[in-house]
Formats: C-alpha cells, sequence, structure tokens
C-alpha cells in the first residue's frame, strides 16, 4: 500500500480511514522494494514472483495516529473512522 496516497497537498481538511482501522498491512518504503528487486533479479530466471515485505504488520488505526502525532508534518484538521456497516 502505498502511504503517499493519504497525504493529499495541502491544506488537508481531514483524514478518513474507512471501516474500523483494525486491517493490517505490511508497509515498505519504495527504497527497500527497489533494493530488493535490484537483489533479486539476476537470480530469478523463471518469470517467478517475488514478495518483499518488511514482515511487520500495522493496524490502518496505527498507521493514522502516527501520520496524526504531533512530530508529524501531516497535520489534518481533523480525522475520523468511518465505520462501514
Amino acid at each position: 500500500m502505498c502511504v503517499r496516497s493519504w497525504l493529499p497537498a495541502p491544506p488537508v481538511e481531514a483524514l478518513t480511514v474507512w471501516g474500523t482501522g483494525t486491517p493490517m498491512r505490511d508497509f515498505i518504503h519504495i527504497e527497500d522494494c527497489v533494493g530488493g528487486v535490484m537483489t533479486t533479479i539476476d537470480q530469478i530466471d523463471d518469470g517467478g514472483a517475488v514478495n518483499l515485505s518488511t514482515g511487520i504488520l500495522t493496524s490502518l488505526s496505527i498507521l493514522r495516529n502516527s501520520l496524526l502525532a504531533p512530530n508529524s508534518a501531516f497535520q489534518p484538521r481533523n480525522s475520523v473512522i468511518e465505520s462501514s456497516s
């Protein structure tokens, strides 16, 4: 998942997380992803898939809270978790 898609250009009115915020995702920095591809590109010659991850699951609520932390550069006016029922 690309966190950049959550960071719209300022000014930001709100950050909305749809659902409960409990789904877990494995986030990986693009530089780590490129490094992994470059490391394996010459080792896979059969067209097989490569699964790159950090192995660290993070809930969307925890990600949201990290983005909204006081020392974060991302500061929307409000934040909402929308329950999809």
